[in-house]
């Protein structure tokens, strides 16, 4: 998840648009993005909902974004989904480097308090 948090927040700067990461992990939050809060409800759901949150959610993102993002969003969800997999599987830490470099993204969202130690 600290990845995908970097790498959100990266790409946010790349393309000049702000995001809340923040949002990540408080669904209470918007994540300044267009359809950030119906992107977050579909991963969510689509990792760990059920089948109806899954369709509801797909639903809302086809009918703000349109079928071919729901599809692009969908392969996202998938990749990341399985890149956590596999480096978890693996046993595979962040490195320190990358510790240090995501401090304050992992701070922003929260995100130490899922850090296996």
């Amino acid at each position: 998840m600290v990845s995908h948090a970097e790498l959100l927040r990266e790409s946010s700067l790349a393309a000049s648009i702000p995001v809340d990461v923040a949002a990540i992990t408080d669904p209470a939050l918007d994540p300044l993005i267009p359809a950030g809060s119906e992107l977050l409800a579909f991963t969510d759901t689509t990792i760990a909902g059920s089948p109806g949150d899954i369709a509801r959610t797909r639903s809302a993102l086809i009918e703000i974004l349109g079928p071919g993002r729901m599809v692009e969003a969908a392969a996202v969800v998938a990749c990341l989904e399985m890149m956590n997999r596999i480096t978890l599987a693996a046993g595979i830490p962040l490195s320190r480097g990358r510790m240090v470099r995501t401090v304050d993204v992992r701070a922003a969202a929260g995100l130490d308090a899922f850090m296996h130690h």
